[in-house]
Formats: C-alpha cells, structure tokens, sequence
C-alpha cells in the first residue's frame, strides 16, 4: 500500500475476504452481486480480489467453483428420484431423452402401422425386418395410451391380431 510522506498508509485498510465462504456460494449459484453483497464489498471489488488471489478472471473462477455445486445438486437429485416418482420422471426427461407422447404422437404411429399392415398383406411375408419396428411402434403406442380404451385402440384392434399371429 502507498504511503503518505508522513509514513500512514493512503486510503483505507483493504477488506478481507473469507474465501471459503466466496466458494461455498459460488457452489451455491449465487451470483456476483449476491456473494459481494454476502461478503460486503462491491462487484468491483470481488472481481478484482478474485483475479489477485486466483490468478484467473471471476468468471473462469466461479465456473470452476460453481460445477462442483452442480454435483451435489444432481447427487441430491438422485436420492430424492428414488423416493420421489416425480424426480425419477423429470431426470428420465432431461437426462435420458424421454418424453411423454402427444396423441399426435401416438396417432402418427397408429396411422404408420396401418399403413404398414397394408403393405404387408400387399406382399408376400418373406422380409422379417419390419417387424421390430411394428412391435416398437406399438410398444410406444401402448405405453402413451396407459390402458385406456380409446379412438386409436379401437382402429387398431385388428392390426394388432394380424401382428400378434403372423
């Protein structure tokens, strides 16, 4: 710190910062204004702190920080799936590509099964490799139709007898 003539320091003593407590909110998501705010003192400030402490910029140093929020978050989210069906839905959704069936959806294979099942009786029944697709198809109709007895289960009735006994 530069010093007047007279020997004082210039300005007044810098702040400290508990820097484990900076980490654990940028675990936390908190964002810039939320942690200097914690820490009282401004944006400026942080950001200068930061890059003299870390060597890097605020942004890289709370990225890196950040992430390992991001793990306990999806730890904790995992325990809560297996309690929770709503959890286990949701992280099925983001994370494994599922996804609920529209009736658009559902109707659009219906209508391709049909047309499939047209095809076949058209043809002789010599190529077997349609019909994987067919039961995934319907497998994917049953699973969006939950049991329920409706418009579609009901064009269908006889395509899945012809699918059932080849």
């Amino acid at each position: 710190m530069a010093r007047k003539p007279t020997g004082n320091p210039v300005g007044r003593p810098e702040k400290e910062i508990n820097w484990n407590e900076f980490e654990k909110l940028c675990e936390l998501q908190c964002t810039q204004s939320e942690i200097a705010s914690f820490l009282h003192v401004s944006k400026d400030t942080l950001s200068d702190r930061v890059g003299e402490r870390y060597g890097e910029d605020y942004s890289t140093t709370y990225k890196k920080y950040s992430e390992s929020g991001k793990c306990s978050l999806r730890r904790t989210q995992f325990k809560l799936s297996q309690k929770n069906t709503s959890m286990a839905i949701w992280l099925g959704k983001q994370w494994l590509s599922q996804k609920d069936h529209s009736k658009e959806d559902i109707q659009d294979i219906a209508k391709d099964l049909r047309n499939a099942i047209r095809e076949s009786e058209e043809r002789p029944r010599t190529d077997e490799a349609e019909r994987p697709l067919l039961e995934t198809q319907q497998s994917i109709l049953d699973q969006g139709l939950s049991g329920k007895e409706n418009q579609v289960q009901g064009q269908l009735g006889a395509a899945r007898a012809l699918l059932s006994n080849p």
